[in-house]
């Protein structure tokens, strides 16, 4: 009743913080993979940007950025709130 309301901010905080790590993790996912299927954003946007020869095809790189970063922009508008408390505390 005391310790939970109170520490809720930065429990928040520190999901939002390891949600954000776990989501652009890069190097990891791109050791331990081997099959398209199992990668992760990140390591699938910079796939796709050396999938081309000669130059990469922009318009579908950033749409694709775009729609990888949209699940993080939300989650933030989601938790902003606490995100703040969390870090004035």
């Amino acid at each position: 009743r005391i310790i939970l309301p109170i520490s809720m901010p930065v429990l928040s905080m520190l999901g939002l913080f390891i949600f954000i790590t776990t989501w652009n993790s890069f190097l990891w996912p791109l050791i331990i993979t081997q099959s398209d299927a199992m990668r992760t954003l990140p390591v699938g946007l910079a796939t796709l940007k050396e999938s081309y020869k000669n130059l990469p095809n922009w318009p579908v790189l950033m749409a694709a950025a775009t729609t990888s970063v949209l699940p993080v922009v939300l989650l933030f508008c989601v938790a902003q709130r606490q995100l703040i408390e969390g870090i004035l505390m």
